[in-house]
């Protein structure tokens, strides 16, 4: 079963590759009600998604950034994001990714970060291994701050208290780099950025980024250290090693 999923998602990645390749630098942005940015391409492709599920699987349920949420009555359920980092898609950047997560019974099981550019693609299966490309991958070995590269999408979303518990790990980190969404969620599964941390990230922007950290090796949860299953909104950190997430935390928490 497991074989058949990781092979469906590669399908359902696929479709929404091709409808993104058809618009990247090719499309004008809109405004949602929340003043984010959504485009046809980002509608297009979760649909294209959609029909596969509904297709194939129809009674598995499936969360969507753009058409929210089908029940089901597999206890399976598929969570989707087209286009994780719109704003850079709409700037011609080639940094932003398809994020595909799969619970089962609540569970995160199997994750994908699809970059349809740049033709690189992650996928994970939790307890048994993460690949990009097909080639099986794993995390760096730090274990200290000081010896890491930290990266984090944005600031902007951060509020006075959080900027301040960054601002201490960006201090005790060797190297900050900004920008990235999704895609260096994979850079840190295949060993190149060792620490995320991330603020004011939901559902649809994180199961599918947790089975390929953590079965390459590293840890994914929120600041506290808490579990991101089925959380609908949430503070992101994502480590290399276990080690390396816990030093992360305690200067995020520090009084």
């Amino acid at each position: 079963m497991t074989f058949e999923l990781k092979s469906f998602a590669h399908q359902l990645a696929d479709a929404s590759g091709a409808v993104i390749q058809k618009y990247f630098r090719n499309v004008v942005p809109e405004d949602k009600a929340d003043q984010t940015l959504v485009t046809i391409a980002d509608r297009e492709a979760e649909l294209a998604i959609r029909a596969l599920i509904e297709s194939h699987r129809p009674d598995d349920a499936i969360w969507g950034e753009e058409y929210g949420e089908k029940s089901g009555t597999s206890g399976y359920r598929w969570i989707l994001d087209p286009i994780d980092g719109t704003l850079p898609f709409t700037a011609g950047r080639p940094n932003f990714a398809t994020i595909i997560g799969l619970e089962h019974n609540g569970k995160n099981l199997l994750g994908v970060i699809d970059q349809p550019i740049t033709q690189e693609r992650w996928i994970g299966i939790a307890g048994e291994a993460a690949w990009h490309n097909n080639v099986q991958i794993k995390t760096s070995d730090k274990t200290e701050m000081k010896n890491a590269l930290l990266a984090c999408t944005t600031i902007e979303r951060m509020d006075e208290t959080e900027w301040g518990a960054f601002t201490r790990l960006r201090r005790a980190a060797k190297n900050v780099l900004y920008g990235g969404d999704a895609y260096g969620y994979g850079l840190l599964a295949s060993g190149w950025i060792d620490v995320i941390a991330e603020t004011g990230l939901k559902l649809h922007d994180y199961a599918g980024l947790a089975p390929i950290i953590e079965a390459a090796g590293g840890v994914i949860t929120d600041w506290q250290g808490n579990s991101l299953a089925g959380v609908e909104k949430s503070n992101v950190l994502a480590a290399a090693t276990p080690e390396l997430h816990r030093a992360a935390m305690a200067l995020l928490n520090q009084a």
